[in-house]
Order: structure tokens, then C-alpha cells, then sequence
């Protein structure tokens, strides 16, 4: 996982209290930027995981932010905003904490198979546009997320 940001952007890291381990953060001006990848594998990420997950995102709820990343949660169904009955106690309770935080959730398209996993958030709708899924990059069996920003605080629009 990386988060590649311009120099001239002058990027601050960011660290929450959150035991998340795999995210990361950093402010540019006053828009605050992350990814994350929350694994489904809970031999190696602990079965505390997706509490710690829910508790970064409502530790940034309070801010101008935009997050992103791979969260493999299939049984989601972002395009009708429902989670399917035979979903993991974890799968509803981060579409529970998305709800909660009024979050908008910027991809409809899928992202591997007939799945959105991999997500585009934020607190405001209108800060996200032209959101578009591509071919996969390499050999991975995702495909790219592309989208523009309209940050109207910060006076900048960029492409992603």
C-alpha cells in the first residue's frame, strides 16, 4: 500500500489513535488523504481488525477527509446501498459505521468480479466526480479506480 502525493502539495503525515494498522494519512492543506487495505484474513490481522478499522473511520468523520482503498467486503452492495442477510457480523457493522458517519461511498462500478471492494470515501458528495473503473494494473485482479477531486476549500481540482 502506497500514497503517493506532489511534493509541491507540501504533504504533512497524519496519525490517528487508531490500531489500524494498515492505512495511511496525510494532510494536504486542509484536505486530509488516505488508503487503507483491510485484509480478510484474520490469521494475520487479529479479529480485532474491523473494530479498529470502524474506529479510524469515525476518528476522521469529524474531518474535511478522503479515504481509499481495497476493504473486501463483497456482500456489500454499494450500488443499492443493502448488505446481503448471510453477510459477516463484520461486513454490517462497517456499512453500519459508513451510515452512521453519513459517509458517501464515490464507486459503482465493479471492482473485482461482480464485487465493489475496493472504495472511494468521504463526508462530502460533491467533493469526488468522474468516477471510473479501468483495466487492471499488472497482474492484479482488481481494477484501477479512477476519479477527480473538486476540493472548492482548498482551490484545486486534480485527477487521480
Amino acid at each position: 500500500m502506497l500514497l503517493y502525493v506532489k511534493k509541491v502539495l507540501k504533504p504533512i503525515e497524519f496519525v490517528t489513535s487508531s490500531t489500524f494498522v494498515d492505512h495511511i494519512l496525510c494532510k494536504v492543506s486542509n484536505l486530509l488523504t488516505g488508503v487503507c487495505y483491510q485484509s480478510s484474513n484474520y490469521t494475520i490481522v487479529g479479529h480485532d481488525s474491523n473494530d479498529s478499522l470502524n474506529q479510524l473511520i469515525k476518528d476522521i468523520n469529524d474531518k474535511h477527509f478522503l479515504m481509499m482503498g481495497d476493504f473486501n467486503y463483497p456482500d456489500i452492495n454499494w450500488l443499492q446501498l443493502t448488505v446481503d442477510d448471510s453477510a459477516s457480523t463484520d461486513c454490517k457493522e462497517l456499512f453500519h459505521c459508513f451510515n452512521e458517519c453519513f459517509l458517501t461511498q464515490h464507486v459503482t462500478e465493479y471492482t473485482r468480479g461482480n464485487a465493489v471492494l475496493d472504495l472511494v470515501f468521504s463526508r462530502e458528495p460533491e467533493l469526488v466526480s468522474n468516477v471510473k473503473t479501468v483495466e487492471n494494473l499488472g497482474t492484479s485482479d482488481h481494477n484501477m479506480v479512477s476519479f477527480s477531486i473538486h476540493d472548492e476549500q482548498n482551490n484545486f481540482v486534480t485527477d487521480s
